[in-house]
């Protein structure tokens, strides 16, 4: 069995969704890693806790599929 990524509507183009979710995981990561030189060295368990989080969104992508 296969599955096809469904392309959809953003800003007048089509997109495919799993273009839509790596975008959304890597601005996720930009602002967690604004966060972290914010906060400095104390922020480096949040670090390890959103890269968990990353795993977490990736399974979740993989079941929708």
């Amino acid at each position: 069995m296969s599955f096809e990524t469904l392309p959809v509507q953003e800003n007048g183009e089509l997109t495919h969704v799993k273009d839509l979710v790596e975008a959304d995981r890597l601005e996720s990561r930009r602002r967690l890693e604004f966060i972290t030189a914010k906060l400095g060295q104390s922020a480096l368990v949040n670090e390890m806790l959103g890269e968990g989080l990353d795993d977490l969104l990736q399974d979740s992508f993989e079941l929708a599929a």
